[in-house]
């Protein structure tokens, strides 16, 4: 990784350059949980790999990777949040990393396309946390107009 934040891709982007139709410079793509962790460890305020991963996706811009997303199981204890959901459907959002440097509202953007890509994949409620400790007040959530706070902060980010 470069010390700018850029990644340069290393992995063929399928689309980010196609046919005669303009494609979006903004690609949101499966990769390995080793590369989405380079990028945590590096730029996360956490600084912490995952070990285990659901899903994990790049953000791509023009070519570049400059973020990660990444989705695990939920606690075993937010399961109790969805009535009749089994616990394998409940997905968390574990880490999320865009770069600064993106166009204004690239996060609500890929948190919006990633949930969906998830649902896709079996997924039926997803639940994060907003670092409240490191002034995080789910702003990039409620963009997305999929939050709903509960008593002990988790924002269920969506459900069936």
């Amino acid at each position: 990784m470069g010390g700018d934040g850029v990644v340069p891709c290393t992995m063929p982007i399928l689309g980010i350059r196609g046919g005669g139709n303009p494609t979006s410079p903004l690609q949101v793509l499966p990769i390995e949980l080793h590369v989405a962790n380079r990028i945590f460890k590096r730029y996360h305020y956490l600084h912490s790999p995952l070990t285990v991963a659901l899903r994990t996706y790049g953000i791509f811009y023009n070519g570049y990777i400059k973020g990660a997303i990444s989705y695990s199981r939920a606690a075993v204890h937010l399961n109790t949040l969805f009535d009749s959901l089994e616990e394998k459907y409940i997905y968390h959002l574990a880490r999320f990393w865009v770069s600064d440097d993106l166009p204004k509202n690239t996060e609500s953007k890929t948190l919006a396309l990633s949930l969906r890509f998830i649902q896709k994949n079996g997924a039926k409620a997803c639940v994060s946390y907003a670092d409240e400790g490191q002034g995080h007040i789910g702003t990039i959530y409620q963009a997305c107009g999929v939050c709903r706070v509960t008593a002990d902060h988790a924002r269920i980010l969506w459900r069936n």
